[in-house]
This record gives structure tokens, sequence and C-alpha cells, in this order.
């Protein structure tokens, strides 16, 4: 029969054979799914971004499950729950003032990156790139007194000798320097010489004016309120910040012109820096000279001669620079082998008589119109190093010392017998600061021990920049921005509203 031939001739499939077909037809419609989605416009997915972000705000503000009116994928509870609690999140920083100061945070933090730190001072000195060669004994050299080899040295001191050689002594790199006199500019070793000598020109005309204008300009004196209102309208800016000396600073003293702020200060390694504040030349007005070649403790000039300017140095000299006619003499100096000897202070009691602090007990007076210094050496301290002096501004044959072992002695020139002071007051530790009051009825003096204390002359002790009255308060603290450091060392300009403080690194910071 024909039909069932043709059913016969038909191939028979079995269930098998249908089966992975029919599994390719139920999965097929995924993956043309992923397809589309990743072959859709870049713009089409834009506007979604931007539907969904439309839906988010409607549901944060009302709160509810609400369908949006755009087309788009709709959130789910979930996600709706989410974008609540993010804007619920939001309000109370919001009400705490917390993003408020995030922005403001970050908007300072972007200032502080914007803000560069410019060098303003001193123009470094070049130094010869030519290394020393340094004199070497026989004893270094392992040779014994007749030139013959002395037996072989172990690898120890082989390496230590070498060590030695090649490290530079204190005394090689800064020799002392001569005493004089001698021209100011031989101590100046930065290439701006031109511009040295144009400041000094200044300088020297500002100091040959002052002594006719200055006695009138007592900023100083009054009331205390009056004092201390004139303190508060000081102020520091960036541009009154400028390194003077290359390293720590010992000594800092105000010329008392009025026509120009000039800053004196003492450096580490004898370097006497000279500031012309507010200057406008490549070094911001700032000088270092070398006149010593030890720590310049004390720095004065005199209102009553400006023009000169002493210091003294760990270096064991007491010199003079004349600020007129730029040179620099020696007026006083130890003897070079005494040992252990050297100069920490001076205090001048008339004009040519000055008192010096020393070490091993040692004052000595020093009368400045003889070359050399006609010298009368008096013990005090038992012995005791004596690390600041100060004569009392009226009758010039008192004067305090303040010692090593804690001592602040009074002393009269007129009867100087057995080592015995006329009083004397104990502190914690070595004495670091003394001064007497204006009118010389009391001292005021700083001690290691973190006390400041004014002591009257019947033995009694009363216990950033601080400003304190008599009475033991504290009258005015001065701070600012740009006073980022310790001011270990201070000064107030003699007729003018103006205060100095000087860090550990050689920078001065002027207060205006």
């Amino acid at each position: 029969m024909p039909g069932t031939e043709a059913a016969a001739a038909a191939p028979r499939r079995s269930s098998r054979v249908l089966q992975p077909c029919n599994k390719r037809i139920l999965s097929s419609p995924k993956k043309p799914a992923k397809k589309r989605v990743k072959e859709e416009d870049l713009e089409m997915l834009l506007k979604e971004e931007i539907k969904d972000e439309e839906v988010e705000e409607e549901v944060a503000t009302n709160g509810e499950n609400a369908s949006p009116t755009t087309t788009g994928p709709v959130l789910s509870e979930y996600e709706q729950r989410v974008q609540r609690n993010i804007a619920e999140r939001k309000r109370l920083l919001e009400t705490l003032g917390v993003l408020k100061a995030k922005e403001e945070l970050s908007s300072f933090e972007e200032s502080l990156k914007k803000k560069k730190t410019v060098y303003r001072g001193i123009i470094k000195e070049k130094k010869s790139p030519e290394p020393v060669i340094r004199r070497r004994s026989l004893r270094q050299q392992c040779l014994t007194p007749d030139g013959l080899d002395a037996p072989l040295p172990s690898e120890y001191q082989v390496e230590r000798s070498e060590r030695r050689a090649a490290t530079p002594s204190y005394e090689e790199d800064h020799p002392k320097p001569p005493p004089g006199p001698a021209p100011l500019m031989d101590y100046y070793h930065a290439p701006n010489k031109v511009e040295c000598e144009g400041m000094w020109r200044d300088v020297a005309k500002a100091s040959s004016t002052t002594s006719a204008t200055a006695s009138s300009m007592d900023v100083w004196g009054g009331s205390a309120e009056s004092v201390l209102e004139r303190m508060k309208k000081l102020r520091i800016e960036e541009e009154r910040v400028v390194k003077v000396v290359p390293n720590r600073i010992f000594s800092v003293q105000f010329h008392p012109s009025v026509e120009k702020t000039l800053v004196l200060v003492g450096g580490k390694w004898g370097e006497l820096g000279v500031w012309d504040v507010g200057r406008q030349d490549d070094s911001s007005g700032a000088y270092c000279f070398h006149p010593h070649s030890r720590p310049i403790n004390c720095l004065s000039v005199a209102p009553s001669s400006p023009h000169h300017a002493h210091s003294t140095s760990y270096d064991g000299s007491l010199r003079q620079t004349d600020l007129e006619a730029g040179l620099v003499q020696e007026i006083y100096a130890l003897d070079d082998n005494q040992r252990n000897s050297f100069l920490c202070w001076h205090a001048r009691l008339d004009a040519n008589t000055f008192v010096l602090g020393a070490s091993l007990g040692r004052v000595m007076q020093v009368d400045a119109r003889v070359r050399g210094g006609r010298v009368k050496q008096l013990l005090v301290h038992e012995r005791k190093t004596v690390k600041v002096i100060s004569g009392h501004p009226h009758h010039h044959h008192y004067f305090a010392t303040g010692s090593n072992d804690g001592h602040v002695s009074l002393w009269d020139l007129r009867s100087h017998k057995n080592n015995k002071s006329l009083s004397s007051v104990v502190h914690g530790r070595n004495v670091s600061g003394l001064e007497f009051s204006q009118t010389g009825n009391a001292l005021v003096s700083t001690s290691r021990d973190d006390y400041l204390r004014f002591i009257t002359f019947d033995g009694t002790a009363l216990s950033g920049i601080e400003v304190w009255g008599s009475d033991g308060v504290l009258r005015h603290h001065f701070d600012g921005p740009a006073l980022g450091s310790v001011s270990s060392v201070v000064a107030l300009h003699p007729f003018r509203p103006a205060l100095a403080g000087c860090n550990s690194s050689g920078k001065v910071h002027v207060f205006l």
C-alpha cells in the first residue's frame, strides 16, 4: 500500500533525539536579552539614569512607594528603603552641621595645597668644593719620632684614625677672627656684597640720627594698662618672618633707631645677623657677618651710643661693632692658654665700663678706653659659671649675677670682699635670664626650673611669648599663624611698639 510504504520510508525519531532540541528552544530567549542590553545606545542609558534619579528623589520626598510618572525601571521595595535611609541620614547630618563642616575642611585643605612656603632670608654662602688637606702627626701615621715604622696598628685603630682625619675639627671650620680693628665687610662671605654695602649705608645713617630723637619716645612707660593696650595692637605677618642666621639664635637685640626697624641677632657659630625689617631686596633685608667663632650669647646697643653694638661670645672675647664707621674691634679677650675658660654675658655700667660674666666664678670689670682692656677680676658664686649679668640702671656700682648653681646675687663694686654678696636668692636650677626693672627696685629672673620670679632686694621672690605683670598675673599672650615655633629669646624695641622673638632654626619673628 502506498500509504504504508510512505510511513515505512519516514525515519523514526526517538524522544532522546528531540530532548536536546527542546532544551535549546527553552534556553535560547535569555542570550539575546543580554545581547540587547549590551548594544543599547549610550544616550538611552543616560536618560534612564536620569529617570532613576528622579524616581529616587520622589521616593525620598514622599516617603512612600509611589509609582514613577515617567517611563523606566521601577525601584523595588528594598531599593526604595535604601534610598529613604540615605535621605534620612543626609537630613540628620545637615541638622548637625556635619556637611557644612566637611565643606569648610575641604576648602581649607585645598588652600593649604595651593599655598607654597616662600623662603625669605640670607643668601647662602658659596663654599669651596675642594677638600681640606689636614696634617697628620707621626703618631697618626704610625711612625716613631726617628721616622722608623712603628708596630702595625689594628684594623679598628686604622678605621678610627681615618674617620678622625676625614672629619674636620670645629677649630678648623670656625677659626677665631683676628682682633682687629678690621672693616665689617671682611666678615661678610655671601656673594651679594653690593646689596649689603647699600644696606649698611642706610644703617649708618639711621644710627647717627637716633640719639637726637629717641629720648622723647618712651613707649614702654606709663601705666600697665596703656602698655598692655599697645602690646595688644601688635600683629605678626608672614612677610615679617625671615631667616637671618644659618643655625640657632642665642641672642637678639633691637637697634634703638626710630627711622627703621633694625634687628640684631647672635648665631651659633659667631654670626652677627642684621635684619632691616621691611627692606625689599634679594635677601629680604637680612645679612649675616662672622665677627666671632663661637655662639654670641649677649648683644647690646645702648640708646646713649646707638652707633656701637657690643657682642660677647663663647670664644672668650668682647667685641665692638661700629655701625657708622663699619669697623669691628676686640675690646677684651681671655688668654687662650686658660683651659675651660669662656665668657657668657656682659653688662654695660656706663659709657666705658663693662662687667663680664665668665667661667670659674669670675667677673671681669673692663675699661673699654684702654686697648686690650684694663681688667679687674672679681670672684663670685664659689667658682661656678656666671651665666648672666645685669647692671643697675641708675647706680652703676651695683650689678646682679645669675649662675649655673641657681643663685641670683646682688653685688657692690665698691665693697666686694671675700666673695660675699649683698643679697642672694636660690632658684631650683641654673639661671637663664636676669634683668633690672626700669626703676631699679626689683629684678626679674628666669630659670631652668620653669619659674618666672620677681625679686626685691630684701630677698623675697614672687612666684608662644607671654607678658607678665609685676603682680605675677599673665597680662597678654602673643600668638599668630606665622608664629609656628617656640621663641627661646625675645627683645622689645626701646622706643617703638615692636617685639622680636627668635627660634632655634635661625628665624626671627617681629610683631609690629
